[in-house]
């Protein structure tokens, strides 16, 4: 995670030994890094569109469900 590169250490080569532990694509200066954000914001996003697409469907049934209940009416 690139928040180890921002955090405080005690000494430069506690800084340096934890940047080297970690995974270099997680690294800041990672030639991919900006290129991994903005597909893993994109992926974010599509998931919270497809959310939106489900909860629209789940309103949009319960309400047709209650338009057919307040069509029905009792016989006396």
């Amino acid at each position: 995670m690139s928040s180890t590169m921002l955090a405080g250490h005690n000494s430069p080569e506690d800084a340096l030994n934890a940047v080297k532990a970690m995974p270099r694509a997680d690294r800041l200066d990672s030639k991919t890094y900006v290129a991994d954000y903005h597909r893993a914001v994109a992926a974010y996003q599509d998931q919270l569109a497809e959310q939106r697409k489900k909860r629209a469907a789940a309103a949009a049934k319960k309400a047709a469900a209650a338009k057919r209940r307040g069509s029905l009416h009792a016989v006396s």
